[in-house]
């Protein structure tokens, strides 16, 4: 509804309107060897820039990067940001003052450069939740011959990956739980 967000917190309804809560946010930013995500035949021996930003759409038990991707306190003022100016989804420089870590496309790009990194990782929590960000920062690796790796819960709709796939160099799978899910 209306002032609302959804079960990923990451979106939130302005009017009508859904809005990104955490383009360009940065929960967690480390350079990872291409062999920890795990990809064993994908450009062994190199090194990728790792990124997440906060929110999920699962809720894992025992998840591994739960105070980087569920920091509900950081979404919670975010959304507070977002009621009070109703920003558009691009319009996140601002997010700085909150005390938040915000890198554009370009940002990631150029440090991926910089340092040498071969290619970018969408991890941490699932890409799905920041598709916007995580097609633009795509668009600028291709553009910049870095590659890009999305590290998903596979819970992905065939449309999702017409959007994402042309953009991505390669995917890893992760198989979350044998058990039902469960709601808490």
């Amino acid at each position: 509804g209306p002032g609302e967000r959804g079960f990923c917190m990451s979106r939130i309804n302005l009017e009508g309107t859904l809005y990104s809560l955490t383009y360009g946010v940065i929960s967690y930013i480390n350079p990872t060897a291409v062999e920890e995500k795990p990809l064993l035949n994908f450009h062994p021996g190199t090194k990728c820039l790792s990124i997440g930003t906060f929110g999920c759409n699962f809720r894992c038990l025992g998840c591994q990067n739960y105070d980087i991707s569920w920091d509900t306190k950081e979404l919670d003022k975010i959304a507070a940001w977002a009621l009070a100016l109703q920003p558009s989804v691009r319009d996140r420089e601002n997010v700085t003052g909150l005390g938040l870590n915000y890198l554009s496309p370009e940002n990631i790009i150029q440090q991926a450069l910089d340092n040498g990194y071969a290619g970018i990782a969408f991890t941490y929590n699932e890409p799905i939740i920041w598709v916007e960000f995580v097609l633009d920062t795509a668009k600028l690796a291709r553009e910049n011959n870095l590659y890009t790796i999305y590290v998903t819960n596979s819970y992905l709709t065939p449309e999702h990956l017409d959007v994402i796939g042309p953009h991505i160099d390669a995917m890893a799978l992760d198989i979350k739980n044998f058990m039902p899910f469960r709601h808490h």
